[in-house]
């Protein structure tokens, strides 16, 4: 299905906003780090430590999530992506210990991890392979698009509306714990999504 029919497919800006919003989010929290951590009182040293417990849950999500895709689909693996990239967001407003970066940090992983089998799977699910380069093409520009804006505008809210980051990662992460229940609404009217069709 060539580019111009899945511009024309009803569904696909809603998934477009789940493949986007996330990252974008975790892109300018990784961008902002330094107040997040200020506003914590976490100790900078504790930054390398707890970057270490993002790669390694991400290399575990990415091992793990494509047996439990093949097993029970697509709709579980993007609830359970898009939650942990949210819950992350989140728990980066809330003024806790050491053990709370720790968790942040391993939250991102986890998403992360599960978002490239993930995406990668939903697409080709959606609208075949046969023009899967042109379509992951499309997405990745409005994508990246999306990841170097989202800093600018976090950060204009920030100064022009003087809204804290905390405020701002706070209601993002209700935004994107709010997106993950999308796809269990989606599998009901977008039979697509449901593992055998």
């Amino acid at each position: 299905k060539k580019l111009d029919f899945v511009l024309r497919d009803k569904f696909f800006f809603i998934y477009l906003c789940l493949s986007t919003i996330p990252p974008s989010i975790m892109t300018a929290a990784l961008f902002f780090q330094q107040d997040i951590f200020k506003f914590n009182n976490w100790d900078f040293k504790l930054v390398s430590t707890a970057i270490s417990m993002y790669a390694f849950f991400k290399l575990i999500s990415t091992l793990f999530i494509g047996p439990i895709i093949d097993r029970y689909g697509i709709v579980r693996p993007l609830f359970f992506l898009t939650l942990s990239l949210g819950l992350a967001s989140l728990i980066s407003s809330f003024h806790g210990g050491p053990n709370i970066a720790f968790i942040y940090y391993s939250l991102y992983g986890i998403g992360i991890g599960c978002a490239g089998p993930t995406m990668s799977y939903l697409w080709a699910k959606l609208y075949g392979d046969k023009h899967i380069g042109e379509i992951k093409g499309f997405i990745a520009i409005i994508r990246n698009g999306s990841t170097a804006v989202t800093p600018f505008i976090f950060a204009l809210m920030n100064s022009s509306l003087q809204l804290s980051f905390t405020s701002i990662f706070f209601f993002s992460g209700l935004l994107i714990i709010s997106l993950s229940f999308l796809p269990f609404l989606l599998s009901k009217i977008d039979l697509r999504l449901l593992k055998n069709t």
